[in-house]
């Protein structure tokens, strides 16, 4: 697994799918715009479906609720697919429950470490769609075990 930084990795996935005979410019230009689109929003909508699928707290986009939770994802990666088999992403991340109208007042702080995405489906075919299973991975894992033990203390 390569260390990478976003702007690298997308040089990289633009050279391979420009070196292939049947691609054009069109298909990287189609490839980046869902990369985008689930960077901008689907990786925070999968992470609200990971979370609120294991917590009695109902997570939204764009509430005015107390506490905002902020994502800092630290490392991805992006995983595989060769046809019938696969590897899933990984995501590693920061999480700070913090003051809504303070963001300064952290309430809360978990940290997630090369969680692995959800399996392989056909929703998770593309780069982006299995970086978003990990969020969404992430969202059920932290809502779940770790919050639920980092509230105990």
């Amino acid at each position: 697994m390569e260390n990478l930084t976003e702007s690298q990795y997308l040089d990289n996935r633009k050279r391979d799918i420009l070196a292939s005979p049947q691609k054009t410019e069109v298909d990287w230009e189609k490839w980046y715009a869902g990369w985008e689109k689930f960077k901008d929003s689907e990786y925070l909508k999968f992470f609200i479906k990971g979370a609120n699928s294991k917590s009695n707290i109902v997570y939204k986009i764009g509430s005015d609720a107390k506490y905002t939770l902020i994502i800092d994802a630290k490392w991805i990666y992006a995983g595989w697919h060769g046809g019938l088999v696969g590897q899933e992403a990984k995501l590693t991340s920061d999480m700070k429950f913090v003051e809504t109208n303070d963001p300064s007042k952290i309430v809360l702080e978990l940290k997630a470490d090369k969680v692995l995405g959800k399996p392989m489906n056909k929703d998770f075919v593309m780069e982006y769609g299995r970086i978003a299973g990990a969020y969404e991975a992430t969202g059920r894992r932290l809502m779940g075990k770790e919050y639920k033990r980092a509230l105990r203390k």
